[in-house]
């Protein structure tokens, strides 16, 4: 091998200003290697020896076992490929021993001058990978025009850094917990303890205003329901009329029942008359007679039908029912609820809490109520009544029906809202994790 002509770094480069900008590069670049894990220097120093050197190529050849490692601007070859073989071969020929040698193509042996790649530059550069313990390797740049000694001195030095970086095992990044300091110990110590404090449970469901006592309305006799004489929630006070009943057919009974107790009356006044002279015709008097009582007792009985046709009203209130239209010509039984007479206002809520999202509530669980016209004015009240057994809602879900008093002034009835029933406390974890683990239970079995 010929020995490297003196000069400055290959390129011919001339002015100390240029010699330094190099020197820093070269510093800043083996400050890198000394930083970066194994994996990473190898790849970090051929591609920082093409921007240092202004060289054409260059790679990195380890031993144990033997194989190039990395190669730049280019992909790493197939360690089969004959191009790979060619340069392990070409590594064992140039192989320096203690030193970072300069060598041409003229200096290889005629069959490595033959298959000399046609893409290669003709001069090379090699550097020993060595460590006290023996060599671990050969760093080579490849260039246009021949190397000088400062060019040899200064990959000898980056080799040798590099030596180093792939010889020490690196160092095991620390772990996350390892790494938090001190206050974020502290963080997540309070995160624990938050998670851990006790809060209250509760549920959220639509609410509506509704009668404390209602009086319900109705319907005195059996028959067809007219037309609703009072639109709903309408205010009445006691003896006004509600419900009408169709007259025309009760007006028909009772006159059936009047003509028939003219009968019965004509055929017993007959029978008095002719039973003077007649024994068979006076034993029929007694159950003619008893026929005129049952026929006057059926015309008292339409005339009461007739004269209550009109449905009133037994106290003051207001009448709350549903579609007036629905009622028109509906055929009742005697006693079924035509309305219901409450109040105009309330303090009695009515909830109904889907039965999914239940909790464990107190008989007097405390209550707000935020209705829709005033949000931020919410009313507090509890618990008076809960049913055991789900029912379907106006919205069909299953909900179970809970009703609540509030304090303070009463509200219009058919106010509508939102609850918030609050139940025991619990830690906060287990409060926000409660309709996952619900969903989660079945699958797990719990």
């Amino acid at each position: 091998m010929s020995p490297p002509p003196e000069g400055g770094f290959a390129g011919g480069a001339s002015g100390d200003r240029l010699v330094v900008e190099r020197l820093a590069r070269m510093v800043s670049l083996m400050d890198r290697l000394a930083s970066l894990p194994r994996n990473e220097a190898g790849f970090e120093a051929v591609q920082g020896a093409r921007d240092l050197f202004r060289c054409t190529l260059s790679f990195l050849y380890l031993e144990d076992p033997p194989r190039i490692e990395c190669v730049s601007g280019a992909g790493l070859p197939d360690a089969d490929a004959p191009l790979s073989v060619w340069m392990r071969k070409l590594v064992r020929t140039v192989e320096p021993h203690e030193e970072a040698q300069a060598f041409d193509r003229a200096d290889l042996p005629p069959p490595m001058q033959d298959s000399w790649p046609a893409s290669w530059p003709d001069y090379g550069l090699c550097a020993p990978l060595r460590m006290p313990g023996g060599r671990v390797g050969t760093w080579v740049v490849m260039g246009e025009t021949p190397w000088s000694r400062a060019d040899a001195t200064a990959l000898g030095s980056m080799a040798h850094v590099l030596a180093r970086v792939l010889i020490t095992p690196d160092t095991p990044r620390p772990s996350v917990w390892r790494r938090l300091d001190r206050w974020k110990w502290w963080a997540v110590v309070a995160c624990a303890l938050f998670l851990l404090l006790p809060v209250r449970s509760f549920v959220v469901a639509p609410a509506e205003v509704v009668p404390v006592v209602p009086m319900p309305v109705r319907a005195p006799i059996a028959g067809t329901v007219a037309n609703m004489a009072v639109a709903p929630n309408m205010a009445v006070h006691a003896g006004d009329v509600v419900t009408r009943f169709d007259r025309a057919v009760l007006q028909s009974e009772r006159d059936a029942a009047s003509h028939e107790l003219e009968v019965a009356r004509t055929r017993y006044s007959e029978a008095l008359q002719g039973g003077m002279d007649d024994a068979k015709v006076r034993s029929e008097i007694g159950p003619l007679q008893a026929r005129v009582g049952e026929q006057e007792a059926e015309l008292r009985r339409r005339q009461w039908m007739l004269d209550h046709a009109d449905v009133r009203s037994p106290g003051d209130g207001v009448v709350i029912y549903d579609d007036p239209a629905d009622w028109m010509g509906r055929p009742v039984e005697k006693g079924e609820k035509l309305a219901l007479l409450a109040q105009p206002e309330s303090t009695r809520i009515a909830i109904h809490v889907p039965a999914a999202e239940m909790i464990a509530l107190a008989d007097d669980a405390p209550v707000q109520f935020f209705d829709d016209l005033r949000p931020d004015r919410p009313h507090r009240g509890h618990l008076v009544f809960r049913g055991y057994f789900p029912e379907t809602s106006a919205q069909g879900v299953a909900s179970v029906l809970l009703r609540a008093d509030l304090d303070g002034a009463a509200i219009r009835l058919g106010t509508k809202g939102e609850a918030r029933i609050l139940g025991g406390r619990r830690p906060l974890v287990l409060w926000l994790l409660h309709r996952p683990i619900f969903w989660l239970r079945p699958w797990l079995g719990l």
